[in-house]
């Protein structure tokens, strides 16, 4: 192996290992995505950048976060969209998402999951989402929903998600 490979090899494996280092510090981790409740905006197998977060004040509505179920028996990690912030009330009525009584659409850091021409309510048009009655968040917990509506994979299932069980938010 020449003299200029070598170089490039060792300065290849500093950097990368630079890398690692920063990313450790700034408490960046990689998530591997399980599963379709995401999809298409996270699919099956990727990984994904998730800052974890010991200060949940940087979780805001549109966020996706990772977290952990309470009660859960399988004690693996969920991936969902934050809708509800603590003490908001959330409902979704005839196929649209409500806020405090305002359509989802109208509030400000909406919903930002378009890509491919996708978009949310697709799937809540196209599978009759049921009904969610009016739902006050708890106050230390989010109301989060799948990308992909009709795996409820979300709050629809689990309730809210106390801050405590929140791993961190996804990078981008």
């Amino acid at each position: 192996m020449s003299d200029v490979l070598k170089f490039l090899l060792i300065l290849f494996s500093v950097v990368v290992f630079i890398v690692v280092v920063v990313a450790y510090l700034l408490n960046i981790r990689l998530y591997r995505v399980f599963g379709d409740s995401m999809y298409p905006t996270y699919t099956n197998g990727k990984y994904v950048p998730i800052l974890l977060s010991n200060n949940k004040e940087v979780i805001e509505r549109g966020d996706v976060i990772v977290f952990y179920v309470p009660d859960d028996s399988y004690k693996s990690p969920y991936m969902a969209r934050v809708i509800g912030l603590p003490g908001e009330i959330v409902r979704i009525k005839n196929g649209k998402i409500y806020v405090n009584n305002h359509p989802l659409d109208d509030l400000p850091n909406v919903i930002s999951a378009k890509k491919e021409n996708y978009d949310i309510y697709d799937w809540v048009e196209k599978y009759k989402i049921v009904d969610l009655p009016a739902h006050k968040v708890i106050d230390d917990g989010y109301f989060v929903l799948s990308d992909n509506l009709p795996i409820k994979l979300d709050s629809r299932e689990f309730e809210d998600i106390p801050e405590e069980y929140i791993v961190g938010k996804v990078m981008y």
